[in-house]
């Protein structure tokens, strides 16, 4: 019985979703809002996680360099 809910529910919703006007609100009223919501959570780590790579890459190329040098 609640094998047979779920795959009718799941039903509507794919009929639901194929349409256009239906699919634009979804995306505008709660797609857009967590990814830019998530954008915002995560930018500052992915500022720290870039400045260190860039730092170790920077340190990797001079130590290479001076053992090369010698």
């Amino acid at each position: 019985m609640f094998k047979r809910i779920v795959k009718e529910l799941f039903e509507e919703l794919m009929e639901d979703w194929n349409d256009e006007k239906t699919r634009k609100k979804i995306q505008e009223r709660i797609l857009d809002p967590i990814i830019c919501y998530l954008i915002d959570k995560i930018y500052p780590y992915f500022i720290v996680t870039t400045t260190v790579v860039l730092i170790l890459l920077f340190l990797m190329i001079m130590i290479l360099f001076l053992i090369l040098r010698k």
